[in-house]
């Protein structure tokens, strides 16, 4: 089986790149499995701290649909490993890079909310994207509303519409903008390395309290209504008009409606 996730070092850092680029990184149980033991195993390292990177034109797409519809409503493993993967990063005990140069979608907006630094090129895009398939973004909501005003996230958790790089930086998504990103990787990484490991791990304990929020027991919360609404209606026909190809049943006007509008006009 080929490996869909990678581990290097880089000077100091363990770095682990998202490397399924044939299905735009999309979170597949195997990349969940071997996303989840590269951080497991990089916070327990000697490794300074943690940069995550990516091959293919997409950072992550978010949950793999085709395999998530393959395997019926009952199964909860990508809601189940994607909650396992947040925690974890959300208290990883080191500094976190994330590195994006492209898409970023549903799943793996919840691993930039989790990182410290997040730095992404202009062309990069965003979107939580999960209730045009017929599902909402419980588990990335989780480790993000505590970092992100809710009024000016609503409007994209509700629409699923992209935005732009420089919309993720006013939201806070997105940390540094870059036209170089491995440019901007080694300076950050030298700039981490100057700081003592055990002050590092203060300030992010120290910060992650200061949210307010036991963001664990939200994602374990979170985990179970993640897996329940895949197994409702709207979801069941959302993944099938992704498999399809077409739009979903909610987003096609009736004609009378259409013929109605165009009258009003």
């Amino acid at each position: 089986m080929t490996a869909l996730v990678s581990r290097q070092r880089r000077g100091a850092f363990d770095c682990v790149v998202l490397d399924s680029p044939h299905n735009r990184n999309a979170m597949s149980i195997q990349l969940l499995d071997e996303l989840l033991a590269a951080v497991a195993g990089s916070a327990e390292s000697s490794g300074r701290g943690l940069l995550l990177s990516h091959t293919g034109p997409a950072f992550c797409s978010g949950v793999d649909l085709r395999e998530r519809r393959s395997l019926g409503t009952d199964d909860d493993s990508h809601s189940r490993l994607l909650g396992e993967l947040l925690a974890r990063l959300w208290q990883f005990p080191k500094p976190v890079v994330t590195s994006v140069d492209g898409a970023v979608r549903g799943g793996g907006m919840g691993l930039l909310a989790c990182s410290d630094v997040v730095i992404a090129t202009t062309s990069s895009s965003f979107a939580y994207a999960e209730v045009r398939v017929g599902v909402a973004p419980a588990l990335v909501m989780a480790v993000t509303l505590p970092i992100v005003p809710l009024r000016t996230l609503l409007p994209w958790l509700l629409t699923g519409a992209v935005f732009d790089a420089s919309t993720a930086l006013r939201l806070g998504l997105v940390t540094t903008l870059a036209e170089a990103p491995r440019t901007a990787e080694a300076a950050t990484l030298a700039a981490l390395v100057k700081g003592a490991p055990g002050a590092q791990a203060a300030v992010k304990r120290i910060a992650r309290a200061a949210v307010g929020v036991d963001v664990a027991a939200e994602l374990a919360r979170m985990t179970a209504e993640s897996a329940a609404l895949f197994t409702t209606p709207e979801a069941v026909e959302g993944m099938a008009a992704f498999a399809q190809r077409r739009p979903p049943a909610w987003a096609v006007i009736p004609e009378e409606n259409t013929s109605a509008r165009q009258a009003a006009q």
